[in-house]
């Protein structure tokens, strides 16, 4: 019941499920790598404390400015520093040290980047599990894409202030942003030619598309059950019918039909 499936969920999550699937994968080899070594004592890790404390923590940014430069991982330059943009997303691994904090971040088109922390004052991989948890939503400000010396992208964080956790994300629930990220996708795909990228594009558009029809047949159920309560029966039951066909599992929209219907019979 309710809605059909996101489409992001089947049809265009091919190559963007594929990029994901591999980075874990990558991230997952190296890591158990990394600890074999260590636990056999075949290997040991530095750290750098950052300047003028011993101990750093991810704080939360609230202020409405935050979120301003929103963007995702493909609208990122790489090999440069990505000045007034923020890149949002979730934790996708707990932390894991290897002398820098590493960990994998999902933006909310689903795609995943490796990130690297340097100069927290973590000295083990507890402590690197403490300050990045998965499911931690997390925003990383004017992010530094590079390649890393096995010679794929990841983001490189060399100032950690630079980090902030937030509750929520503009960029994956407002119809508008979706829609103009989709925009950017779009003329980056013009530029390059990437089916990944255009992948992405279709994919911010779908979303774009998905919360406007959620957010339109939420208002209409509520516009009924106000003309319920004014004695409009008959224009009740359009909004009611029209929340209905947006969102068919929306069950207030669908008790709201049953009785401005019930009441016009009675009538």
């Amino acid at each position: 019941s309710g809605l059909p499936p996101p489409p992001w969920k089947s049809s265009h999550a091919g190559k963007l499920q594929r990029r994901r699937e591999a980075v874990l994968e990558d991230f997952e080899r190296h890591q158990g790598a990394a600890r074999n070594l260590l636990e056999k004592g075949h290997a040991s890790f530095s750290h750098t404390a950052p300047s003028g404390s011993d101990k750093w923590v991810v704080r939360a940014k609230s202020d409405s400015n935050t979120l301003a430069g929103e963007s995702c991982c493909l609208l990122l330059t790489r090999g440069a520093v990505n000045k007034g943009q923020v890149l949002c997303g979730t934790v996708a691994s707990d932390g894991a040290f290897t002398g820098g904090v590493y960990f994998l971040l999902e933006d909310f088109l689903g795609d995943m980047v490796k990130v690297g922390v340097y100069n927290t004052g973590v000295k083990d991989y507890e402590g690197a599990r403490r300050l990045f948890q998965k499911g931690t939503r997390i925003g990383i400000r004017d992010p530094f894409l590079k390649y890393g010396a096995d010679g794929k992208p990841f983001i490189r964080v060399d100032e950690p202030r630079k980090i902030f956790t937030h509750a929520s994300s503009d960029a994956q629930s407002d119809p508008a942003k979706l829609h103009q990220t989709g925009n950017k996708l779009w003329k980056l795909y013009v530029a390059k030619h990437s089916p990944l990228v255009f992948e992405a594009a279709t994919l911010s558009w779908d979303k774009s598309v998905e919360e406007d029809r959620l957010a339109a047949s939420v208002l209409l159920s509520s516009r009924a059950q106000a003309r319920i309560k004014a004695g409009l029966d008959d224009v009740a039951a359009c909004d009611a019918l029209a929340a209905l066909l947006l969102n068919s599992g929306d069950e207030e929209a669908l008790l709201r039909l049953k009785s401005s219907v019930q009441k016009l019979g009675d009538g």
